[in-house]
């Protein structure tokens, strides 16, 4: 699947670094600097170079918020699918992570989804990003980036579940690309 990875309206320097972490994990993507463009003059610039999707990485405060999925149709539709929370994220270079390679296929491990918030994010990112879902790191292809979801409870006030994501090498097992911090996901369908 082809993606167009974008930022909202005047990116930051975190929010930009953020942007070319998270697109080195797709297999086919055009990162673009957004600059002036409106969302349906990406849609026809999707459209032109074949891209299914775009992500719009929108930000507060000066770093990523959430992350916006919208799917095209072939006369340029955008049409708004999800948007997932992000409370917290760590780029590759903060917590010691390597670049990632440019990976062949971009897979999602199940085996640890216990929740219905995890099953949730889990469907998003297979449906919305074509992220295939596999049973464990041993199943990855080759040259593959997998996902894994950690769950972890959230000691505040209101002491909601909170996922952890992050990405994989599978074979060594080496972290790359960010860290995510999920609050929430928005279905827009």
């Amino acid at each position: 699947m082809r993606v167009i990875v974008t930022t909202s309206r005047r990116p930051t320097q975190r929010i930009r670094s953020f942007l070319k972490d998270f697109s080195s994990i797709f297999p086919q993507v055009i990162r673009l600097s957004r600059g002036k463009t409106t969302l349906v003059d990406l849609a026809s610039y999707a459209v032109e170079v074949g891209a299914e999707r775009i992500i719009v990485i929108t930000s507060k405060r000066g770093n990523p918020s959430s992350i916006l999925t919208y799917s095209i149709d072939l006369s340029a539709n955008l049409t708004k699918l999800h948007r997932i929370i992000i409370s917290g994220v760590k780029l590759s270079r903060e917590y010691g992570g390597s670049p990632c390679p440019k990976p062949s296929k971009i897979c999602i491990d199940i085996s640890l989804v216990k929740s219905e918030f995890q099953e949730r994010l889990a469907e998003v990112l297979a449906n919305d990003l074509g992220f295939e879902p596999i049973t464990s790191l041993n199943d990855a292809p080759p040259r593959s980036i997998v996902a894994v979801i950690n769950s972890k409870a959230r000691t505040t006030l209101f002491s909601k579940e909170e996922i952890i994501l992050k990405f994989l090498r599978p074979k060594p097992g080496i972290p790359c690309g960010p860290r995510l911090r999920i609050s929430k996901v928005i279905n827009y369908v």
